[in-house]
């Protein structure tokens, strides 16, 4: 006979109660590096820990992209990676590795289709971009309508902020952040673990 408990917590417990456990254990690991993050950025840039809101608001700091990049990174280790490498463990007794299916190859064809439907699907992007930009509310909402075009100028003094850069390092800095470790960090989470969790 099996021993349930070498199986891991799944083996006794409902699937509701399991999704429960990985959101509390998510949320923990999220604010936790993300508390880290901030005191690493704040430690790095000569901001407080309580200014960063004000900062973003301002945009005057020129240390602020630097310390927004450092936050950036730990809240998608705490929010992705460390979630997808522990909770395999502490709730199915199973290495991250075996449960993924990390060891099994991947068809060339594969990459190369998803490069296809990512370079298809950019046209549709920009037609999205382009009617959001001359999206018109009816009269009665133009307050917000108003709020919106005030936040989303913000967002672009944010970004522009973020992606400032001053040399290749910056541009080497920016692809990891922005393109590489989400990428990665998110997979592992959603396709890695989620995904085999509620099989």
């Amino acid at each position: 006979m099996t021993n349930p408990f070498q199986q891991g917590i799944q083996a006794f417990m409902p699937v509701y109660l399991r999704i429960l456990l990985a959101v509390s254990l998510w949320f923990i690991s999220y604010a936790m590096m993300s508390f880290i993050g901030l005191g690493i950025a704040s430690g790095v840039t000569g901001i407080g820990l309580t200014d960063f809101s004000a900062e973003i608001l301002n945009n005057k700091n020129t240390m602020l992209g630097t310390g927004l990049k450092i936050i950036q990174v730990f809240s998608d280790i705490g929010l992705f990676v460390i979630p997808a490498l522990t909770l395999p463990f502490i709730i199915f007794q199973q290495g991250p590795v075996s449960f993924m299916g990390m060891r099994k190859r991947t068809s060339i064809l594969i990459f190369a289709l998803a490069i296809c439907m990512a370079l298809a699907i950019q046209p549709l992007v920009s037609v999205t971009a382009i009617l959001n930009q001359h999206l018109e509310l009816p009269h009665f909402m133009s307050g917000l309508e108003q709020q919106m075009q005030s936040l989303e100028k913000k967002n672009e003094e944010l970004m522009e902020t973020f992606l400032k850069m001053h040399g290749p390092f910056d541009f080497i800095i920016n692809t990891l952040i922005i393109a590489v470790l989400p990428a990665i960090a998110e997979e592992l989470f959603f396709r890695g673990f989620l995904q085999k969790a509620l099989q």
